[in-house]
């Protein structure tokens, strides 16, 4: 109920005008009548909206609540709907809701009646699809007539713009579905829309033609000035039908039917060409396959005795009726002996259900004609292979009047395609059985054979490899579409032989290096392009060949160490003991060698430190076991540790032998290494021989049992001249003097 009753008495609506609201006469007199609904719980503003609208002009239906107001409105044809914004058994914006149809849209004008005249009131009445709304106690009787005037005419003003919008978007969708391609250009010849039609027809996308000349696309050259006079003549206002050709995207020519128009302005100014193009290809082909068969029938009577090959008239019942010379060759029989028989008589068993099958076809209208390969048996009961063209001529009620059978005889070919087929299984099996691997694939990219080796050597299965891209995919992983794109320019172009080296995934997940030839065989007998790839796994052979580049290097590389190594022996030794320089030089070039001779039996993969020991020790072996001491772990020394190691030991064996442990009957050794962790440790320990003393000058033996050890393994050496006897230590990271496992 409205906040502003007053009950008992008789509330008009005020005169007041709402702000901004010019008071001019409704003039809904002179207009049809308007059927009005007001949904109204207040009787006396009910009342008052009877009296402003008896004047005429207006059928009015009330309602007191929400319930009985949408009952009406359900059931009447209204212009208009007076709706109360406060009801007793519902809100008036939940009404106005419930008013709407199936689409979302109202059913007629609808003009919101509030007590409270805010903006949030307002708001909310014109966003839930009210086209105005009235305060009651600022409206007078004209008011109310020129409001719901003015709510009918936009309300049919917007009826009439979604009527217009549907019919655009029908519209719309005509010209998109539409088979024919339908165009429009501007003054210029510029492309302004482009339908799926057009881009069927002619190649392009709409992206593609969007503001460009229509001439520069698909008119031939030849075309242009034809193009440049129906332009001419449907802009001055004509229009334009006739058959002409244009040019597709991919440059064929395809003829069409133009129907040209202009499209004019409010003012009847041309302003847009219309362009429709269909497409009269099959209409042309039909047009030319009718003048051909009136041609063929003209040269028929003439052709049919004197043709190489049989022909014959066929009644529907499949009884001869006329046969030429040729067919009596090919089938032995004499004229009237044939024409006594029917097709059927002469067909092998097992085709003769086929032939019936096409005849029924005809007679049932479903097809006019047919081709096929089929067997006769020959008078003498011979079977013959010949090629059928079986076509018919219909009475014209439509049933078939007679058949015209050509017979050719294809039982050459036939024979010779069986050989073929035999040849290409006898080659298939040569192929699946060659110690080479070996695959054969077609222009479709299918796999026709691979050979056992190919399966044998890649892990797959003949099941996995059916195409080719089931090759490529498993065996060249993220390479697969690079590949299988070469083996498409194979296909393509045909090379007589085209190498390549490629790595294979074998299923295992080895990578094996194969060396290929592909070449193209010919064509099959069904017309397939055959092509073939021989491999060779050339893995072992590149790695040899890998290796002997290494060894090439390592001993130019071990050579020049070996030089340097000398020529720095020789310096030194000249240097800091001139007196006895050929001795102690032979005897470290002798060490070396020994170091050389161990790498070299172990084919430089290290040195075991055991072996290394006593290499150098041999001038002592006979003290090994006995007064020397040997011991540690089963170690591999890499060889610059070996090398420096080795001569490392023979300057501490040549020492203990002149002046050391090993100089006296009673003196003792020990030698061991050990590895703790990632540190390897190596130590030379003398005890029982003379006293030590420091020496009094650093010698070359000094700088190799010290520094060089140390600087070629990266460690650290202790050299300790203790009285009891002397004391050698070197220690480094494992990595540095161990050989990798």
């Amino acid at each position: 109920m409205s906040p502003h009753q007053n009950k008992g008495a008789l509330v008009p609506f005020v005169t007041q005008p709402l702000p901004g609201r010019r008071l001019t006469t409704a003039g809904v007199a002179s207009e049809a009548v308007l059927n009005v609904l007001v949904i109204e719980d207040t009787p006396e503003d009910r009342m008052a909206v009877r009296l402003a609208l008896k004047v005429g002009g207006f059928a009015l239906e009330e309602a007191a609540d929400a319930k009985q107001g949408l009952q009406l409105a359900r059931s009447s044809a209204l212009d208009c709907i007076l709706l109360d914004y406060v009801l007793p058994d519902a809100k008036g914006l939940d009404v106005l809701e419930s008013l709407r149809q199936p689409d979302g849209t109202l059913p007629c004008a609808v003009v919101m009646l509030t007590g409270a005249g805010t903006l949030d009131v307002a708001t909310a009445a014109m966003k839930a699809g009210a086209l105005d709304y009235l305060v009651k106690d600022r409206l007078d009787a004209e008011m109310l007539r020129r409001a719901i005037g003015s709510a009918v005419r936009q309300f049919r003003l917007i009826e009439a713009q979604h009527v217009a919008e549907r019919r655009n978007a029908q519209l719309a969708a005509i010209v998109a579905a539409s088979g024919d391609a339908i165009i429009s250009v501007g003054a210029d010849f510029v492309v302004q829309t482009w339908n799926a039609g057009a881009q069927r027809l002619f190649g392009y996308s709409e992206a593609e033609v969007r503001g460009r000349w229509l001439s520069e696309l698909i008119v031939p050259d030849v075309y242009e000035a034809e193009s440049v006079a129906i332009h001419t003549t449907v802009v001055s206002g004509g229009t334009v039908l006739k058959e002409i050709l244009r040019r597709h995207k991919d440059g064929r020519l395809v003829p069409v039917e133009i129907n040209a128009s202009p499209i004019l302005d409010s003012s009847g100014k041309v302003t847009t060409t219309s362009i429709i193009y269909r497409d009269i290809s099959e209409r042309r082909r039909a047009e030319e396959a009718r003048r051909a068969l009136a041609a063929s029938e003209a040269r028929y009577r003439v052709t049919f005795e004197s043709a190489p090959v049989g022909i014959a008239h066929v009644a529907p019942d499949g009884r001869w009726l006329r046969v030429n010379e040729a067919l009596c060759r090919i089938l032995g029989y004499a004229p009237d002996e044939l024409t006594s028989k029917s097709f059927q008589d002469v067909t092998y068993s097992d085709d003769i259900a086929a032939s019936v099958a096409r005849v029924d076809q005809m007679r049932d209208g479903k097809i006019d004609r047919y081709d096929a390969d089929k067997r006769y048996l020959r008078k003498d009961g011979t079977i013959v292979w010949a090629r059928l063209t079986v076509s018919c001529v219909r009475k014209n009620d439509g049933s078939i009047d007679y058949l015209v059978t050509v017979v050719e005889d294809i039982s050459a070919r036939k024979y010779a395609e069986e050989e073929l087929r035999k040849s290409e299984e006898r080659f298939r099996s040569s192929l699946v059985h060659s110690p080479l691997p070996v695959l054969m694939y077609d222009d479709r990219e299918q796999i026709l054979a691979v050979s056992q080796s190919w399966l044998e050597k890649t892990g797959y299965s003949r099941e996995e490899l059916r195409r080719l891209e089931d090759w490529t995919s498993r065996a060249y992983g993220e390479r697969s579409g690079e590949v299988l794109e070469y083996i498409r320019r194979i296909i393509s172009t045909e090379p007589k032989a085209q190498p390549t080296e490629l790595i294979v995934h074998t299923k295992d997940g080895r990578e094996r290096l194969w060396n290929f030839v592909a070449s193209a065989l010919g064509t099959q007998s069904d017309g397939r392009r055959l092509f073939v790839s021989m491999a060779h796994d050339a893995t072992e052979q590149k790695a040899h060949e890998e290796q002997i580049r290494l060894l090439m290097r390592e001993v130019s590389h071990r050579a020049k160490n070996m030089l340097s190594l000398v020529q720095a022996i020789a310096r030194q030794t000249a240097a800091r003991e001139p007196e006895d320089f050929i001795g102690r030089f032979t005897e470290r070039i002798q060490a070396l060698a020994a170091n050389q001779d161990l790498l070299v039996r172990n084919k430089w993969q290290g040195v075991d430190a055991e072996d290394l020991v006593r290499a150098q020790l041999a001038p002592f072996a006979d003290l090994i076991g006995a007064r020397i001491t040997v011991h540690g772990p089963k170690l591999r020394l890499n060889a610059a540790a070996a090398q420096a190691v080795g001569l490392a030991l023979h300057e501490l064996a040549t020492n203990a032998g002149k002046y050391g442990a090993l100089s006296t009957d009673a003196g003792r050794v020990d030698v061991g290494w050990r590895l703790g962790g990632d540190i390897f440790a190596m130590s030379w320990t003398e005890r029982d021989g003379p006293p030590v003393r420091r020496p009094e000058r650093r010698g070359f033996g000094s700088t190799v049992i010290d520094s060089m050890a140390k600087r070629a393994v990266s460690g650290e050496v202790e050299l300790d001249y203790a009285q009891s006897g002397l004391e050698w230590r070197l220690t480094c990271p494992a990595a540095n003097a161990l050989e990798r496992r």
